[in-house]
This record gives structure tokens, sequence and C-alpha cells, in this order.
């Protein structure tokens, strides 16, 4: 059974900040919360709401579980999806036919 620690909640929310280049000022307005409440959340010093979290999951592009426990799993269908929306709809054939080609090639 997983225990939440918010020091290392925190942390983790740092470091993928900073991994994505998003200053602490910004992830706070995406947040809608100041960046002293935001700095208090890294520091452990505070928690997050369930609605705040689910944000910090989208915008981090981490699941849930990688922020509340560490595990390993960094990529997410959110990864994909963010990548997909952004492709243009020109390229988006392409796109499909490569990943086919991968999803073929790969032998379990």
């Amino acid at each position: 059974m997983h225990t939440l620690d918010r020091v290392l909640l925190g942390a983790r929310i740092r470091k993928r900040r900073e991994e994505l280049l998003i200053s602490k000022k910004h992830l706070a307005e995406m947040l809608d919360i100041t960046p002293k409440f935001l700095d208090d959340v890294e520091s452990g010093a505070r928690g997050v709401s369930l609605n705040n979290l689910m944000l910090l999951s989208q915008i981090l592009k981490v699941s849930t579980d990688f922020l509340l426990f560490g595990s390993e799993q960094i990529v997410s269908d959110q990864v994909f999806s963010h990548i997909i929306e952004n492709c243009p709809a020109k390229k988006r054939e392409a796109l499909a036919d490569i990943l086919q080609k991968i999803i073929d090639s790969y032998v379990e």
C-alpha cells in the first residue's frame, strides 16, 4: 500500500516543472494559485487539491501516480494526445502510418 509523502510529491513537481522549463510563476498562473502556494507545495509544506493534481498531471505530462508515488512510468496517453493535437492535419495520415509501422514491427 502506498503512503503519500508531500515532500517527495513537491520534489517531483519541481523537478518535472524545471525539466519542461516552466517557471514557478507561470505554473502557478495555470493552476490559479499564488507562486507562494506553489512554493509551499514544492517544498512539501502544503498539499494540492484533486483538481490541481489532475491539472498538474496534464501540464507536466506525467501520470498522477508518478506525481503521488514516483512510479517510473512518465509517458502517458496525454503525451501522445498532445503530439496528435499539435500535428498539422495534413501530416496526421503520415503520423498514423509511421505509428502503425512501429506497432507492426514490435515483436513481444
